[in-house]
């Protein structure tokens, strides 16, 4: 545990290892409150990009201009070093390591690696240095470090978006955020079932491509005359949702928090991102922990902070504001 006192200066705190660090203003805090609304679930900010086939997706990367890297463990591949990939790209240091900032990694299976289509049509062969006896690594894992490996190879790539990218990217993953957050129990309850109605009339209207109608019975034919109404209450709570969502989002899309220039944070700052179950089974292990000890509910990342913001609609469900009621 740690204990802290004044030491002359309001911005800096003597914990009880006799070490200076900085103590947090009201403002800086309120800013760490609003970081944490974006920092969970970390996976969801991707965007995502599918195709039908190895040579649909070169072609695409062909046509955005992008660079190929393979990640491929051959004699042809390059080692991620600064000498290495300058030498491989025109042998003189003033070469940047990445020289071109789109660029497409492409990772393989754990089991054989790329393809041999997607090594043909790369522009490069690359591979992450390792040291001790194993020569691959965990798919998620080989991700992760050869990603951070190029920011550290080429720091200018971290940001390096325009500002219409970025706040395109803000509007789409916090609108999405906050829908995530919106719905109610019973919206939610009505949703589901409208999907579930919605499936279920796709896959009776497979059987009828395939057998004709008079193959039906009668409840497949009363479940099929209910599928417009199920899309039009489902269209209908897609765009209150969406129209909701950007109202509780549209403050930080336009004013959009400034990033975290240091990670560390004193002990009276930190907290404990589990919840409260999962910390009182791991009380007596976790009792002299400095960020147990500041065990709060991050407001500014609850459904209701986001319900407050957003424009409250009552078309879709009677009980709308009942629930909101019973959610906080």
């Amino acid at each position: 545990s740690s204990s802290s006192s004044s030491s002359g200066d309001d911005n800096n705190v003597v914990n009880n290892k006799q070490d200076h660090v900085h103590k947090m203003s009201v403002e800086e805090m309120q800013l760490r409150e609003k970081h944490h609304l974006f920092a969970k679930n970390a996976t969801e900010w991707l965007s995502l990009h599918e195709f039908d086939s190895t040579g649909e997706c070169i072609a695409w990367l062909r046509e955005t201009q992008h660079v190929i890297w393979a990640t491929d463990l051959s004699q042809e591949a390059i080692c991620l070093t600064p000498d290495a990939l300058q030498q491989h790209f025109g042998g003189c240091s003033s070469i940047p390591p990445v020289p071109n900032k789109k660029l497409a990694i492409v990772f393989g299976t754990e089991a054989v690696g790329c393809t041999t289509e997607m090594l043909e049509g790369s522009d490069a062969r690359v591979y992450l240095p390792l040291r001790g006896w194993a020569d691959s690594l965990n798919l998620s894992v080989a991700t992760a470090l050869i990603i951070h490996h190029l920011f550290l190879l080429d720091p200018t790539l971290v940001g390096d978006t325009t500002p219409e990218e970025r706040t395109n990217l803000r509007k789409e993953w916090f609108t999405k955020l906050a829908k995530q957050r919106i719905l109610t129990p019973t919206q939610k309850r009505l949703r589901n079932k409208c999907l579930t109605k919605i499936r279920a009339c796709q896959d009776i209207e497979q059987k009828v491509d395939a057998f004709g109608r008079d193959s039906l019975q009668e409840g497949q034919k009363q479940k099929l005359e209910q599928k417009e109404e199920a899309e039009a209450t489902l269209h209908r709570l897609e765009h209150d949702l969406e129209e909701r969502a950007w109202q509780a989002v549209k403050e930080f899309v336009e004013h959009p928090l400034e990033p975290i220039g240091d990670m560390r944070r004193a002990d009276e700052h930190r907290v404990c991102y589990v919840g409260r179950n999962t910390r009182k089974a791991n009380e007596e292990s976790w009792k002299d922990m400095p960020a147990t000890k500041n065990a709060v509910t991050t407001k500014l990342s609850t459904a209701s902070f986001f319900r407050d913001r957003a424009i409250v609609n009552n078309d879709i469900t009677t009980n709308h504001k009942k629930d909101e009621n019973d959610d906080r």
